[in-house]
């Protein structure tokens, strides 16, 4: 019999963990799994990209994965969401509950069944008061970090087990076509990339600020990302002086498309996990400039492609950008490190780690 697995999630919405999550289950599909998915609310509800929703569910809808919705609209009590949710735990008869956010563990706090449960803690935050971990760790069975950082901050309060295991993508989607990747000449300017929720998570910025002490070399940033800090990021572009080089692109759908013509990947988040955009960078070749947060260091000093700067320093931050700006044999030479080297970041290892996690937590004999 397949393993039956649901995972939990709070929409199917642009980022990271949801990302992720859909690239598992894909990957959980092909090797037999019995795959569904609980949203605690469309990405309409959460003020997100409804487009992204539809594309999301497509993908689902072609690999024959199910999907099921909450909902938080005004007449729709807590005590619904727990009926519901539990009414969809009964139909699906999970062999596993892999949750994604701690709002699915306080759900489970009101499950009418006991079930296995694996969570994901995907960012360095515990995001929740640590009191709140006394319940989780009464319903979670195991815990998974998917850095070393986010290990070292999930272990203060988990009092289960917690297995690392790194975030991974699946490669299919970055298509390497140019190789070796064509880079700006040194006369063009050098187009700048970042992706990312324009959201005080990502802190702009510092990335902005620092972009306007550079003069040696002509360059243009392209931010492709939705959130409620666009209106304030756009004015500050302008007071900056730097808005003829900056673009906000919004919520795009071919954003492969656009690492492939870009030169260098910016991240200069003030809290992380182990990004999924970062990663797509580094499997598009891309050098990369990002703040000691997270598994971002994890991820630049393993592929030896980029630097690593401190998340408060405008300078520090302007001064490693200016490097990768005028020096294209360096920017070649990260980029060739991060092809050679990116393959411990696949989906299919992500996927083996969980297979390992699943069956520690779900024996062969509760399934049969």
């Amino acid at each position: 019999m397949s393993l039956r697995v649901v995972h939990i999630l709070s929409a199917p919405a642009a980022g990271g963990a949801e990302v992720f999550a859909k690239d598992l289950a894909i990957e959980q599909i092909k090797e037999g799994f019995s795959v569904s998915f609980i949203f605690l609310n469309s990405a309409k509800e959460i003020g997100r990209s409804e487009t992204f929703e539809h594309n999301f569910l497509k993908e689902l809808d072609i690999k024959n994965i199910s999907y099921y919705f909450l909902s938080r609209k005004l007449g729709f009590s807590i005590f619904s969401e727990i009926l519901k949710f539990n009414q969809i735990l009964k139909v699906v008869s999970p062999d596993i509950l892999h949750v994604h956010l701690y709002w699915g563990l306080l759900l489970l706090l009101f499950s009418f069944r006991r079930y296995k449960v694996l969570y994901t803690h995907h960012n360095v935050l515990l995001r929740c008061p640590r009191w709140m971990y006394i319940l989780w760790n009464f319903r979670v069975d195991r815990f998974v970090a998917i850095s070393d950082v986010c290990y070292e901050s999930l272990r203060s309060v988990a009092k289960k087990p917690i297995d690392v295991i790194k975030n991974g993508i699946n490669f299919d989607r970055i298509k390497l076509v140019q190789y070796p990747k064509v880079f700006s000449s040194e006369n063009d300017f050098v187009q700048l990339v970042a992706v990312g929720a324009l959201s005080p998570q990502k802190n702009y910025p510092l990335m902005l600020n620092s972009l306007s002490k550079i003069k040696e070399k002509n360059f243009r940033l392209m931010i492709a990302g939705e959130g409620f800090l666009r209106s304030e990021l756009e004015a500050l572009v302008i007071d900056l002086g730097i808005e003829k080089k900056v673009e906000f692109l919004g919520n795009i759908d071919y954003v492969p498309q656009l690492l492939s013509v870009s030169d260098v990947f910016l991240m200069s988040s003030d809290w992380e996990g182990l990004p999924i955009s970062l990663l797509e960078a580094c499997a598009a070749g891309l050098p990369c400039v990002v703040s000691d947060v997270g598994g971002c260091r994890e991820v630049v000093e393993s592929l030896s492609n980029g630097f690593v700067v401190d998340n408060q320093n405008v300078l520090e931050f302007a001064d490693a950008v200016k490097c990768l700006l005028v020096d294209r044999s360096l920017r070649e030479s990260f980029a060739e490190s991060s092809r050679a080297r990116i393959n411990q970041y696949s989906i299919e290892n992500s996927y083996l780690g969980y297979l390992q996690a699943y069956n520690k937590t779900v024996s062969l004999k509760e399934i049969l």
